[in-house]
């Protein structure tokens, strides 16, 4: 009797061409499981071959693509994937840190071809490179007959344990991820628009410091309305708060978060009577603000 030469992979090389492929087969269904079966084997025996190596489509793995690699115990696919989300994460917030535009296009061009465009065209092709080393390492343990690879259906098959795990981390990193875009997309616009804020501040002190002056007292809330009516408000100005008591102008921010971060003038008088505001901050983060107003 004729033997051909192996081309499987699994060192069947004393065994007919058709014993040999039924064996490959036999351990194919095997490491897959129960679960679609009969499809990942059409597709397996393109592979072997040579004719399956073109991109496919595989709706699980666009719709839930982490989950399915956790349910298909690819652990290590779906490890490569986290960072790869985790490393999407961190460029774009580089990019939109140094407000580089050429970062941000090229991380959402990432994004697309690498977590919704790579996993379905590649996923049958990378379940069957999985499968495969599973069933090399069962033979280099000594599992000859796949009839008896208990070990190799252990290690194979799907698991649902994995989907719950591979739910809430598929959502929490574009959960977390939205989080810290919006607080750098929040703090970058307050950035922005504090200096005019400020500035604003300092205008409606200096007028209240002049009344104070001329009169020995700070004006009433009404009257201090009225001697800066005229301010033009800057963007991002949400409330200004007047003491009348002491004159301290605190200044309200509004911010996407709805938070509305603070600073505020608080006067001082000088032997001579006269007044001069100095700024603190309340609760914006120092980075933001003029070096006068961080105490």
């Amino acid at each position: 009797m004729q033997y051909d030469r192996d081309d499987s992979g699994f060192g069947e090389s004393r065994a007919p061409d058709a014993n040999r492929r039924f064996r490959t087969s036999a351990f194919y269904r095997a490491v897959i499981g129960d679960t679609n079966t009969n499809y990942y084997l059409r597709r397996f025996t393109d592979f072997d071959l040579g004719m399956g190596f073109r991109p496919g489509w595989h709706w699980p793995a666009y719709f839930v693509s982490l989950q399915w690699m956790l349910y298909r115990k690819m652990w290590r696919a779906a490890a490569s994937y986290v960072l790869f989300q985790l490393l999407i994460v961190a460029m774009l917030a580089v990019g939109m840190w140094a407000e580089w535009a050429w970062l941000i296009a090229v991380t959402g061009i990432a994004c697309f071809i690498g977590c919704h465009l790579m996993p379905p065209m590649l996923a049958s092709r990378q379940y069957y490179h999985h499968c495969r080393r599973k069933i090399q390492e069962a033979r280099a343990r000594g599992v000859v007959d796949p009839d008896r690879a208990h070990s190799l259906e252990s290690a194979g098959g799907v698991s649902w344990w994995g989907v719950l795990p591979g739910t809430l981390i598929g959502w929490a990193i574009p959960i977390l991820a939205l989080s810290a875009l919006l607080d750098f997309t929040n703090a970058t616009q307050l950035g922005r628009q504090l200096p005019a804020a400020v500035q604003y501040a300092k205008d409606m002190a200096k007028i209240t410091g002049q009344y104070y002056e001329g009169n020995r007292r700070f004006p009433t809330k009404t009257g201090h309305r009225a001697l800066t009516v005229g301010l033009p408000v800057p963007e991002g100005v949400g409330r200004v708060r007047y003491d009348d008591f002491d004159g301290v102008i605190t200044v309200e921010m509004e911010d996407a978060l709805d938070e509305h971060p603070s600073f505020r003038l608080v006067p001082g008088v000088d032997a001579t009577g006269r007044i001069s505001y100095s700024c603190e901050n309340v609760d914006i983060p120092p980075r933001l603000l003029p070096a006068a107003c961080v105490r």
